[in-house]
């Protein structure tokens, strides 16, 4: 498997929810949902162009096995069956900042959230609590580097790429009570 080769999966829901996964030979590069009729896959292909240029092929053929698991843990954790993923990433051509922040994002509990604050702090900038969420805005594998779970101070959701609502939802998804648009906020001991 040549790293400048990706292979892309995807998936649909009972929800009319297309799922699209897109992978090197070493890991999960993107996830992206949109609706059923939606072209997933070439949004991807156009996000990854966008960010690291075309300088790669697309592959249907010998896709990884961590592709499918992808897939299969995405839909599993949408009907709150998962509550952790175990497949690779693959985030090389990020910046050290924002590997950082996604890795610390990453610890953060199933049905737990935190602020961009304590996520700034986690990551030794404790005044970096804008830059961390633009960190959040340009999370490439959203679920499985759970960027819902980090909201502002006041409890309030704060940005989501796939909308406040479905932040929201996939918050109640995990057990956090909502309440007035806000949730009570765990921080770490």
């Amino acid at each position: 498997m040549d790293s400048k080769t990706y292979y892309l999966g995807s998936a649909n829901t009972k929800d009319g929810i297309r799922i699209g996964v897109l992978a090197s030979g070493r890991g999960i590069r993107r996830v992206y949902f949109g609706e059923r009729s939606a072209d997933v896959e070439g949004r991807l292909i156009m996000m990854e162009q966008k960010r690291f240029g075309s300088e790669f092929t697309i592959s249907t053929r010998d896709i990884p096995e961590f592709v499918g698991v992808a897939l299969s843990q995405l839909l599993g954790y949408l009907k709150g069956n998962v509550r952790r993923f175990t497949v690779p990433l693959a985030l090389e051509g990020y910046s050290a900042f924002l590997r950082k922040v996604w890795s610390a994002t990453m610890t953060i509990p199933y049905g737990e959230v935190r602020t961009y604050k304590w996520l700034a702090e986690m990551t030794s900038n404790p005044k970096a609590v804008r830059a961390v969420g633009q960190a959040m805005r340009l999370n490439p594998i959203p679920l499985i580097i759970p960027c819902h779970r980090v909201v502002r101070q006041d409890g309030s959701p704060g940005g989501y790429a796939m909308g406040v609502e479905w932040k929201i939802k996939l918050l109640e998804l995990e057990g956090v009570k909502v309440e007035n648009n806000k949730v009570k906020i765990h921080q770490a001991v």
